[in-house]
C-alpha cells in the first residue's frame, strides 16, 4: 500500500464543513437605537484635534452613496434609490446641495440629473460632473444657469456591459 499525504487544505475544508455553526447572541450583535439627526454627531468618537459637523441631512438628500465638491463649494451627491435589484427602474439621481447663507450647512437642494440606473460615483470637473453609471461614464453640465444639467453626454462606455447582473461592491466609484 502506498501512502499519499492528504493536503492540509483538504483537511481544513473537511473540518470546516463538519464544524457546528457559530452560535450568536444579542450580546454578539448588539442593536443600537435610532438617533435623531441633530444628535447623530454626538455618537461618533473623534480623535483629539478633529471635529465633525453635520452638513446635510434628509430631506435635502436621500440614500447618499458618494459626493464631490466643486470649485464653488457646492456638493454633488449621488443618490442611489435603486439598489441592484431595481436597476431597471432608473431611480438614481444626482442632487446638488448649496449653502446659500454661508453658515457651513447646506440649506438648498436641487435635482441636478435624474433617471439614472444605479449611479455609483461623482467627480466635479470644469463646471460639470462626471458620473459613474455602469456601463457608462457620463458628463453633466448646467449651461443655462437653472442648476439642472442640460448637457448629458456618454464620455466612455463598456464597464460591466458583458454581465447580466452586476455586483455593486465591484463597480467603479469616486
Amino acid at each position: 500500500m502506498i501512502f499519499r499525504p492528504v493536503p492540509i487544505a483538504l483537511l481544513l475544508i473537511a473540518t470546516i464543513a463538519n464544524a457546528a455553526p457559530p452560535e450568536l447572541t444579542d450580546k454578539d450583535l448588539p442593536r443600537f437605537p435610532a438617533v435623531e439627526t441633530a444628535n447623530a454627531v454626538n455618537t461618533f468618537q473623534i480623535k483629539k484635534g478633529f471635529r465633525i459637523e453635520l452638513a446635510a441631512a434628509e430631506p435635502l438628500v436621500k440614500d447618499p452613496i458618494a459626493l464631490s465638491f466643486d470649485e464653488n463649494g457646492r456638493c454633488f451627491v449621488v443618490e442611489m434609490g435603486d439598489y441592484s435589484e431595481r436597476r431597471d427602474e432608473h431611480l438614481g439621481r444626482i442632487r446638488m446641495l448649496e449653502d446659500t447663507d454661508g453658515d457651513g450647512r447646506f440649506d438648498k437642494a436641487t435635482v441636478y440629473a435624474e433617471n439614472l440606473a444605479w449611479p455609483t460615483g461623482v467627480i466635479c470637473y470644469d463646471g460639470g460632473i462626471f458620473v459613474a453609471n455602469t456601463p457608462d461614464i457620463l458628463y453633466f453640465k448646467d449651461t443655462d444657469g437653472d442648476n439642472k444639467a442640460d448637457v448629458h453626454k456618454v464620455v466612455f462606455t463598456g464597464f460591466g456591459n458583458t454581465k447580466e447582473r452586476l455586483n455593486v461592491q465591484a463597480l467603479f466609484n469616486s
